[in-house]
């Protein structure tokens, strides 16, 4: 089978179907002694995101795992997004790259986001409103066959 090859992210979008949302990690731990309390009625916390992909038979997975913590609480969440792609598809790098910062990460935030407020929620501290996700760019990533680091 000769590889079939795309040129733009729209190409990519085009032929991609995402199939699958997976959980891979969900972590609350209380802090005791808690920090104080911030005043106000905003809760403050800090989050960072790490991301990850990985190309195989077909597949794209990108894993997304956000660390937050907040005044009451260390929490964790990492879900990967699985897409459908053909076999013999040639991806660019840049062109994944651009993939996984403008869909990817967008379809995996909402579910990322839940799963940091259910587990805060579950151990009893104050659940962090997490905010909009900003554009990503490829830029953020770095793209290899096997993996994005």
């Amino acid at each position: 089978m000769s590889e079939t090859s795309i040129s733009t992210v729209e190409d990519l979008i085009a032929v991609a179907e995402l199939t699958d949302v997976l959980p891979f990690e969900i972590h609350a731990e209380r802090k005791v002694p808690p920090d104080p309390k911030p005043r106000g009625k905003r809760v403050h916390h800090s989050s960072e995101m790490n991301a990850t992909a990985s190309r195989r038979d077909g597949k794209l997975l990108l894993r997304l795992k956000m660390p937050v913590e907040t005044w009451d609480a260390k929490l964790v969440a990492a879900v990967g997004v699985t897409y459908e792609v053909p076999e013999d598809l040639e991806i660019p790098d840049d062109v994944l790259g651009e993939f996984i910062a403008r869909l990817g990460v967008m379809t995996a935030y909402p579910f990322l986001r839940e799963a940091i407020y259910s587990a805060a929620t579950k151990i009893r501290v104050t659940p962090p409103v997490l905010g909009l996700m900003r554009p990503l760019t490829r830029d953020d990533f770095k793209v290899t066959d096997q993996s994005v680091e």
